[in-house]
């Protein structure tokens, strides 16, 4: 680190280095990775790692069960992504779901806002199945059953896509292993 000449270097190998250590380490290290996250935002606040860091620091707390820094440090990813300087990462669809899956109502409306500037993410069937999985966990939690079917519907459509197109990358973009949890509560609303 002492030797990297830019902060942007400096900026980057932190974040890699934190998430190996979210992904890779066996036991995932959050804490350890949040060490060199916030090592990053106070020395190196380079402004287009920002919204990458902001968002790894958001899922280490919710690996953690620390809602509320979870809160915070996705709504600091938002600004980030919103920045012209910035690099735009999936920070909208990941704190739509995360408020939905956690049933967080006070943000429905800040995570209902963010979906309508990640338009551009759902071009492959992950970031679809992303966003019309918050907007269903959402929407049935308001009461609003018949709009959340259409939207748990279109989740399940984009998790059983299995060619992104992409022909040499025909995996790319794809939904993958859901967690049993809400895949039972999308399939149960699709139902509905």
């Amino acid at each position: 680190l002492a030797r990297t000449r830019t902060d942007y270097n400096k900026a980057q190998y932190l974040r890699i280095q934190a998430y190996h250590l979210q992904h890779d380490a066996n036991p995932p290290l959050y804490m350890e990775a949040l060490a060199l996250l916030e090592q990053l935002l106070t020395e190196c606040p380079e402004p287009t790692q920002l919204a990458s860091a902001y968002l790894q620091q958001a899922q280490c707390f919710e690996s953690l069960r620390s809602i509320e820094k979870a809160v915070e440090a996705f709504q600091a990813a938002l600004k980030a992504d919103r920045q012209p300087t910035g690099v735009k990462t999936t920070a909208p669809l990941e704190f739509a779901v995360f408020v939905a899956r956690n049933g967080l109502r006070k943000h429905y409306r800040e995570a209902l806002s963010a979906l309508d500037h990640a338009h551009m993410l759902t071009l492959f069937p992950i970031g679809g199945f992303k966003l019309h999985a918050a907007i269903a966990l959402i929407l049935a939690d308001q009461g609003k059953k018949r709009q959340a079917q259409g939207h748990a519907k279109l989740a399940l459509a984009a998790a059983a896509v299995e060619d992104s197109g992409l022909r040499n990358r025909p995996t790319v973009g794809l939904v993958g292993e859901i967690d049993s949890v809400l895949l039972a509560r999308l399939s149960e609303l699709a139902g509905a």
